[in-house]
């Protein structure tokens, strides 16, 4: 049935909440695979109900790998989970089963299904490795306030290809750096030259990868998600946290606290609620449905995020990372989950297995790139960075740039009138300019 094992590999990915681990599972079961986990909470122990791991029932169905790796003070980084990633999955070749690739960190499955911008050719030296562990240190549990300045001073032309709000890509491009002793900008100019690849990640490593997308109405999504923090809380969240607050967040230091699973989403969220509970204040019920709604925002800010970087990364046309086996199925309604994900992805992988392409279920089209959604731009008007050519375009339509606008005529007209009245009215008849200005903004 498999011809050309070392060759497959099946990738399940997209938003939190849109059924990856029930997906998963039945195609382990059906095909003879072994799931490797590619989400960065999930890898580390405990929290089990807040990350949402498989239960043990779910766990015994078939093999899994790369959950509860880390302790939740350690730090695994991309390049630490590339590497046990392609190990697991050479070990999983050579049992004779097929490797399924699941999660919703995008960054990692990236690392395994592309040539990640460390090759071989760039190995690290013994001194480099000890300082770099040290220095990584520094970033995971610094501010980002002193890392994108470390980052303009180190590789000024990776720093304006990254919002300075953004620490996760901030802080990879200093990864590289000191992991490498090069810069990031130099990594991918020379990848340029090499294959003509513009982007941190290469061409494919599995070119005969097959990768199934999970897409949910937004609307639906959102509600399903604050109904899976309703049942966490039914399963007993707030007694996990509380567990995890006392065992786990106040025996670590300060630095080690924005470390690991220590920052996971979910668990800040919490942190007023420990606070007061753990030093014997009353808890208003107030306080409590804040945490939980917070929760909520948080979850669905995060799979808005994901579903951005899957259209950004996985849709647009790239020659060599373009890949030629990707399906969207419509996980919306679960009542026909069955007919709509279930049949189909049997399908889909059935025929794969065969080297043949699925009857009835068409590859997604990808887009080519027409703009660049890596450019540098600054409003003067807003006095904020916009990176890529579609957020500035929909930031120049935005409300917030219309008003800002107008705000500044209204300055322009107070300034000019209280020029005005210096030169022809006396001060008593001038009036407070200050407050005027304050009252705009």
């Amino acid at each position: 049935m498999v011809s050309k094992l070392p060759h497959k590999l099946v990738v399940i990915l997209g938003s939190t909440g849109t059924g990856k681990t029930d997906l998963s599972l039945r195609i382990a079961q059906k095909f003879n695979g072994e799931i490797v986990n590619a989400d960065s909470m999930q890898i580390y122990k405990s929290l089990d109900i807040l990350t949402n791991k498989p239960t043990q029932l779910e766990f015994d169905t078939c093999r899994h790998h790369l959950f509860n790796v880390f302790n939740p003070n350690e730090q695994c980084n991309v390049f630490e989970f590339q590497r046990m990633a392609l190990s697991l999955i050479d070990q999983i070749y050579s049992r004779g089963n097929l490797p399924v690739l699941v999660g919703g960190t995008h960054c990692y499955i990236d690392s395994v299904i592309f040539h990640y911008l460390i090759s071989n050719k760039q190995q690290t030296t013994e001194s480099m490795s000890v300082a770099s562990s040290s220095e990584l240190f520094k970033l995971d549990s610094g501010d980002q306030n002193l890392n994108y300045p470390l980052l303009m001073e180190i590789d000024p032309i990776s720093a304006t290809r990254i919002h300075p709000n953004d620490s996760r890509k901030t802080i990879r491009a200093l990864e590289v750096f000191y992991q490498t002793g090069r810069k990031l900008s130099e990594h991918i100019s020379e990848q340029k030259q090499e294959s003509g690849i513009d982007s941190p990640t290469g061409p494919l490593r599995f070119e005969d990868s097959c990768v199934i997308w999970l897409d949910c109405e937004r609307a639906v999504l959102y509600n399903r998600l604050d109904k899976r923090v309703d049942k966490m809380n039914e399963r007993g969240l707030l007694q996990e946290v509380k567990e995890f607050y006392v065992n786990e967040y106040l025996k670590s230091s300060e630095e080690m606290k924005s470390r690991g699973l220590l920052q996971s989403i979910g668990f800040k969220e919490w942190l007023p609620y420990l606070e007061e509970w753990h030093n014997g204040r009353a808890i208003s019920s107030e306080l409590e449905s804040t945490c939980i709604q917070k929760l909520k925002q948080r979850s669905r800010n995060y799979a808005r995020s994901q579903l951005a970087w899957i259209r950004n990364r996985y849709l647009i046309k790239r020659g060599e990372r373009e890949i030629s086996r990707f399906y969207k199925l419509d996980t919306t309604d679960l009542l026909n989950w069955e007919d709509n994900v279930g049949r189909l992805s049997d399908k889909i992988v059935s025929a794969y297995m065969r080297d043949e392409l699925p009857k009835d279920v068409i590859s997604v089209t990808h887009t080519p790139a027409t703009t660049n959604n890596k450019s540098y731009n600054f409003c003067d008007r807003c006095q904020i960075v916009l990176i890529g050519d579609k957020t500035l375009q929909s930031h120049l339509k935005s409300r917030r740039h219309s008003k800002r606008g107008t705000k500044l005529k209204r300055l322009q007209n107070l300034l000019l009138q209280q020029q005005i009245k210096k030169h022809f009215e006396p001060p008593e008849n001038q009036g407070d300019i200050l407050s005027d200005v304050k009252s705009l903004f």
